[in-house]
């Protein structure tokens, strides 16, 4: 597991770089202004590997962020390293004291068969389907160091299906962290695409409790702020970014701020 973890209190596993401020940068935002250490893990951050061709669904998605982010004047030579920045600068926007961790494992589009060398996600059915029984993050994180003491780690509930999102729930659920330790946030904007309420969903898998956390005005900005941030993707859910901003402003009221859940008892 190419994870040690940040000294931080507060410690939110992203899948993507995107996705822990889509669905919590308020909270981070006020975690940050108590004075609170937090730290933004992106699981899946490393750049495409040289020596693999991108299959033709990588290549249009990466066609997709470079016209997104075209009036940043960003080149594209490496576009995940153009994600990485734009995360950092996302975290400047949350605060001085939100460090961004970017570990070293491909996002699933750039992850192959160790056999034939094919790429084991390679359409947009594949991301949201089954992860894949040859997928070698499910080796990658299989084990984890022991939490910092007094940390709360923030993952996703996998909402969406997407298979890296899974296999991060699923591989914390599986390192069996102490109770009370880890609180799951809903993954947006996927959690107002499902055509069902979150809370619907969760109860069909047991109990579970929400925390809410209300977001004053300067937070909920400073969310919209450090969403901007992320200009490669905006254009996969938004056709602008006052429709984006507009889109987290609903979400804010319908739910009172942000909410994460935990498994009740």
């Amino acid at each position: 597991m190419p994870l040690t973890w940040p000294d931080a209190r507060h410690i939110y596993l992203s899948p993507h770089l995107d996705d822990a401020v889509l669905s919590c940068g308020g909270t981070i935002y006020e975690q940050a202004q108590a004075g609170e250490p937090v730290a933004v893990v992106t699981v899946f951050a490393a750049s495409p590997p040289a020596d693999r061709p991108l299959s033709a669904f990588a290549g249009e998605l990466h066609a997709r962020w470079r016209a997104s982010a075209a009036e940043s004047g960003a080149s594209f030579s490496d576009p995940v390293a153009v994600r990485r920045r734009e995360d950092e600068h996302a975290m400047l926007a949350l605060g001085a004291n939100v460090r961004a961790v970017h570990l070293d494992l491909p996002d699933c589009i750039y992850r192959y068969a160790s056999d034939t060398g094919e790429a084991l996600y390679a359409s947009e059915e594949a991301i949201f389907g089954a992860v894949h029984p040859d997928d070698p993050a499910l080796a990658e994180l299989s084990a984890v160091p022991a939490l910092p003491e007094g940390s709360t780690l923030y993952v996703p509930l996998a909402i969406g299906h997407h298979v890296d999102h899974q296999l991060v729930h699923h591989a914390v659920r599986g390192w069996k962290l102490p109770p009370g330790r880890v609180r799951y946030y809903e993954d947006y904007p996927y959690a107002v695409q499902q055509g069902e309420p979150v809370e619907t969903m969760l109860a069909r898998c047991g109990a579970w409790q929400p925390i809410v956390t209300p977001l004053s005005d300067r937070a909920l900005e400073a969310k919209i702020r450090a969403a901007a941030a992320y200009q490669s993707q905006i254009s996969t859910f938004w056709q602008s970014r006052e429709a984006m901003a507009e889109a987290l402003r609903d979400y804010a009221r319908q739910v009172g701020g942000e909410r994460v859940w935990v498994p009740a008892g």
